[in-house]
């Protein structure tokens, strides 16, 4: 699957292809971004991508979405290195590339239909207890992300 990070949790109940795009796709310069990331993983990895992702950039307390782009047609898929703090997903790192600024407007109208059976949705205590499992494993991947992580404090395990 292709799995794709989404910018705001409320954007798989969206039924208006427009507003999807503009939630989505939008760049804080206004322009469309035309390269998008996303995790090539199995089916069972979405929430270890999830939180390899969450823990490497944002806090977890609000949880997260992942929609399956895998065979909606339209982008070229680039590898591309990805930049989080776990050799899982930066190996499974790559890029939905659209041609133009209309490539991703197509590509919404088809997907916007099908976001309900697209969408996982982990919550902030999803992502919390496997990042825990993990250290209670001694997982020293895990352990130095943590570490590093931008919100660590937000996903200390709260212990007596």
């Amino acid at each position: 699957m292709l799995a794709r990070v989404l910018k705001r949790r409320t954007s798989l109940e969206q039924q208006d292809a427009e507003v999807f795009l503009e939630t989505e796709f939008r760049t804080r310069e206004g322009r469309f971004d035309l390269a998008l990331s996303v995790y090539q993983i199995d089916r069972g990895e979405e929430l270890q991508a999830a939180c390899e992702h969450v823990l490497s950039f944002i806090s977890p307390k609000r949880g997260v979405a992942l929609l399956n782009a895998q065979g909606v047609a339209g982008p070229s898929l680039r590898i591309s290195p990805g930049s989080t703090l776990f050799r899982f997903t930066r190996t499974q790192h790559r890029e939905l590339v659209f041609e133009d600024e209309d490539a991703p407007r197509t590509f919404t109208q088809t997907l916007v239909p099908m976001l309900q059976q697209r969408g996982t949705r982990f919550s902030g205590g999803d992502l919390l207890k496997y990042a825990h499992a993990r250290l209670d494993a001694r997982d020293t991947e895990r352990e130095e992300a943590m570490a590093e992580a931008p919100r660590r404090k937000d996903w200390r395990p709260e212990r007596p």
